[in-house]
């Protein structure tokens, strides 16, 4: 799609990642897999205006609850570090530390994808305190030539190892851009230390049957796992929420916070073989 002037192009993505413990296994030599893991979802374009609002903050604050509900009992307390927070921390220093051009998400503009040109993109940090629970930040990246403007909000949870973020498009320029497409507000890759297909579990969502929400589970393999919604409502096909489970005894839940049509991907992309540390 083009973004013409004026027009503001607002991704109601919620991504919510909570690291969970899943079943360990005997490890093999010692090796990294890495899994990759797209969502998408579906956009809305609102004509004449500049102004975009952030989400409903309480939705924002009933997600964590929702899809974390084990968490619940350390609220308004210090956690101790754990393998989880471990790992969400090692996660959060990669997509979305100093490094302003590794992000998790991409999308592809002028026919480039946007890994090849965001660094090169002036970039704005901010970050707030909401409240005592919360931490925002918001990344704001613009092209010096077109002057799109690409901004992602990010919220993260003292209490709990887990982070949303939505995405916003904006033309600040006097003209139309050039095409921007493929739009993936989630787009990252997640290490594994046991070689292994990692297992996904989910749940049907409505097809007017009596399995409606019956749990589902499937191994990732390098043959891509597609997963969607229906029809253009978010619970109609497959529920949007996901817990994956790694053959290291990690994994990772995943939320989308779109209402309308969605898809997700999710492939196991390869081996890295690891040196011993000396």
């Amino acid at each position: 799609m083009r973004m013409r002037r004026l027009f503001s192009l607002v991704l109601t993505t919620f991504v919510v990642l909570s690291p969970v413990v899943a079943l360990a296994q005997t490890p093999p030599p010692a090796a990294d897999s890495v899994l990759s893991v797209r969502a998408d979802a579906g956009v809305a374009v609102s004509p004449g205006t500049n102004s975009m609002e952030p989400p409903d903050a309480s939705l924002s604050n009933k997600l964590p609850s929702l899809l974390t509900g084990t968490f619940d009992a350390h609220v308004g307390k210090t956690l101790e570090p754990s393998a989880d927070w471990n790992g969400y921390r090692k996660w959060m220093d990669v997509w979305f530390g100093r490094g302003i051009a590794k992000r998790p998400f991409s999308f592809i503009y002028g026919g480039r994808p946007s890994a090849e040109f965001l660094g090169g993109w002036n970039v704005a940090v901010r970050t707030r305190t909401l409240d005592t629970h919360r931490i925002e930040r918001t990344l704001t990246y613009t092209d010096p030539a077109t002057k799109l403007e690409v901004r992602c909000v990010v919220v993260e949870y003292l209490n709990y190892p887990a982070v949303e973020w939505v995405l916003y498009c904006k033309n600040n320029g006097s003209a139309d851009t050039p095409i921007l497409e493929s739009i993936l507000p989630l787009n990252t890759t997640l290490s594994n230390a046991i070689p292994g297909q990692p297992t996904l579990y989910y749940a049907d969502g409505s097809h007017v049957l009596v399995t409606d929400f019956q749990p589902r589970q499937t191994k990732v393999t390098s043959t891509t796992t597609t997963l969607s919604s229906l029809g253009g409502r978010s619970s109609d096909g497959t529920l949007p929420f996901f817990n994956l489970a790694q053959t290291d005894g990690t994994g990772i839940v995943i939320g989308v916070g779109w209402t309308g049509q969605w898809i997700a991907h999710f492939t196991t992309v390869g081996y890295l073989k690891m040196k011993p540390a000396t």
